[in-house]
């Protein structure tokens, strides 16, 4: 708004532009929105230095086409990985694939990048790329015991790491479902993925160094923040989006429309109102 005013004011007059940018520019430094961006810029390079260094993954697989699963396949083709995307049914991987043309299109990809992200991205019923796979992703649903089936059913080659997606189950329960626990651990994305850059990359007890440090890099390698967090209830995203979405509801309860309450998140910088 002030570089508009600037332009309305001084267009015509570079001399006189330069002089006004210059007050300007100090005013709007010396302001606590200047100072809190400042500080989430700084934040956001130290979450990415933390994921420094060649991840070693050119091939995922990620197990469920569901919202999470398809996004996650998605934005891991765009940003250059293979990906094969896997699902009991055949319907969402159909959908997948939309939704991933979708995003590329959102994201101002050209028709070229466009082709060569969904050339990346491969429906895999069969689940054929798991044996190739780097790193595999699970995206099932929060259900420890679905969850235990599809682990019980890979096979994975040495060395590939395998994560889930989980939110809210422990990853050093999930860890005891699996056969190689030092490559195993939570990589937990928010919806929509596409749109929300944080990720969680959540260590269990046994989870190798090198393993999270290879997640964190993958992180980074797909153009998303790695927050490296311990095992706990919530993680740290869900011990703060909870009580958020509660005052949502306590807010319905007093009589405040969910459209208003999602249009103010909306205005204020949220990517998702708390009520959708």
């Amino acid at each position: 708004h002030a570089l508009i005013d600037l332009w309305e004011e001084h267009g015509d007059d570079p001399v006189e532009m330069q002089k006004a940018e210059i007050a300007s520019f100090a005013r709007l430094l010396d302001n606590e929105t200047s100072k809190n961006l400042r500080r989430v810029f700084f934040l956001r390079q130290g979450l990415k230095d933390a994921g420094r260094g060649d991840d070693g993954i050119a091939h995922v697989h990620v197990i469920g086409a569901g919202a999470m699963g398809a996004e996650i396949a998605a934005m891991a083709a765009i940003k250059g990985k293979r990906v094969t995307l896997g699902d009991v049914e055949t319907a969402p991987l159909g959908k997948a694939l939309k939704l991933a043309a979708k995003i590329c299109d959102d994201k101002h990809l050209s028709r070229i990048e466009t082709r060569d992200a969904l050339d990346r991205l491969m429906p895999d019923p069969k689940g054929y790329g798991l044996a190739s796979a780097d790193l595999v992703i699970e995206a099932a649903p929060e259900d420890l015991d679905v969850k235990k089936k599809v682990y019980d059913s890979l096979t994975l080659k040495p060395g590939a790491i395998l994560a889930s997606n989980t939110s809210s189950l422990s990853v050093d329960t999930l860890a005891a479902q699996v056969a190689d626990k030092a490559r195993f651990a939570g990589l937990h994305f928010f919806n929509p993925v596409s749109k929300v850059d944080l990720v969680e990359v959540v260590r269990s007890s046994a989870t190798e160094d090198d393993t999270a440090r290879r997640l964190a890099a993958f992180c980074v390698s797909i153009g998303k923040l790695p927050a490296r967090v311990a095992d706990y209830p919530g993680f740290v995203v869900n011990r703060a989006l909870t009580p958020y979405l509660m005052e949502a509801m306590v807010l319905m309860d007093e009589g405040v429309p969910k459209e208003v309450i999602d249009s103010a998140a909306l205005r204020f910088g949220m990517p998702m109102g708390p009520v959708t």
